[in-house]
């Protein structure tokens, strides 16, 4: 059944710089991703963007979709201010969906009294980012996810966390999805050949940010690997960060590369390891991974125990994960039903909770 778009406009209020990135000039970034689906049934789809590291202004728009950054610093706050009222008033908004946490969700104070309706993205274990000396922001996420309509979560485990908390807002979950029109299939042969890259070795690949949560996992399998003779790609921000003389490709991707990149492995990992974060994360990497139709192993994430069978998963010690990784790569076959990732389309998550939403109104 076909669905008429809303009149109304639909407002995304985020942070332009979070996760290693630029999300003004990151199109593939969750946001933009969402914003685009939405366009199917909004009138009007608005990005606004929270700038904490300068003081300009700058807006353009992308596939009907607005997008505004906006300096977010204690001296532009008035501007801020003016600019956010002028915006919803423009394009008729009466949905706020706010992302990226409590520092951002705090600029719903600048709105004019009005009756919106209000989403807020739980996108992460928020306690793990904020010190004591921050506990402020922490007593406002809670007041916020009492405040607004809606609370969307990216994992169960975070949905599951605020209903012991009793928080009033209705709660969704809505994990990371992957793009079809930027991660699909093609030839492991022709991906290689574009990459100049030998079409009969064995590749394990790392696309992603080499952060602290893989950082340690992730050169202890190179280092191990290495002694197996088996090569390795690393491609994300502070790649360079893993050191092995098995490493045949590193560096900061273009976009439009991912998936050929992809496409080259023999095998793609997420190494997270266990931690107050992790334990409530939902890598949006597996989907792309999956989406590209390669084999993949992941360290046992609790929101992924009910999503990926167990021929996915590998044990948390590094030693053990590489021999898991081993034993994928004597036949490299698919370890996952295919079926898993046409769920995790955005257009498909997006439609689903926009009709959850619909229903719960």
């Amino acid at each position: 059944m076909k669905t008429s778009k809303k009149k109304e406009g639909i407002m995304f209020i985020g942070n332009r710089h979070t996760s290693h990135l630029d999300v003004f000039n990151t199109p593939h970034y969750r946001t933009h991703k969402i914003a685009q689906s939405l366009s199917k049934l909004y009138e009007k789809v608005v990005i606004v963007l929270l700038d904490y590291k300068t003081k300009k202004f700058e807006e353009k728009t992308n596939d009907k979709i607005h997008i505004i950054s906006i300096p977010f610093t204690p001296r532009t706050i008035r501007f801020a201010r003016k600019q956010l009222n002028m915006t919803v008033e423009k394009y008729n908004i009466n949905t706020l969906v706010f992302s990226n946490g409590p520092l951002i969700a705090t600029s719903y104070l600048l709105f004019k009294k009005k009756k919106y309706t209000l989403v807020y993205e739980v996108l992460d274990n928020y306690k793990t980012f904020f010190s004591k000396k921050l506990f402020f922001l922490l007593s406002f996420d809670k007041y916020f996810r009492n405040k607004v309509d809606y609370c969307l979560y990216v994992s169960k485990q975070l949905l599951d966390k605020d209903k012991e908390e009793k928080i009033k807002a209705k709660k969704f979950l809505f994990p990371n999805g992957v793009d079809k029109k930027s991660f699909f299939k093609i030839s492991q042969k022709a991906a290689r050949k574009e990459l100049g890259l030998d079409n009969k070795i064995k590749i394990v690949g790392f696309i992603g940010s080499v952060d602290s949560r893989v950082e340690e996992n992730l050169q202890a399998i190179c280092t191990s690997l290495e002694k197996k003779n088996v090569n390795m790609i690393v491609c994300g921000h502070n790649y360079e960060k893993i050191k092995g003389k098995n490493i045949i490709l590193n560096g900061f991707l273009p976009s439009e590369k991912v998936n050929t990149v992809i496409n080259a492995l023999s095998l793609g990992i997420v190494p997270n390891r266990k931690d107050e974060f992790t334990d409530f994360c939902f890598p949006s990497k597996l989907m792309e991974y999956m989406a590209c139709e390669i084999p993949c192993l992941a360290t046992p994430l609790p929101s992924l125990e009910k999503i990926l069978p167990q021929t996915c998963i590998g044990p948390y010690d590094m030693e053990e994960f590489s021999k898991s990784i081993l034993k994928i790569l004597k036949t490299e076959k698919i370890n996952y039903s295919k079926d898993i990732v046409s769920e995790y389309y955005w257009e498909n998550l997006v439609s689903n909770i926009y009709e959850k939403i619909k229903n719960a109104e």
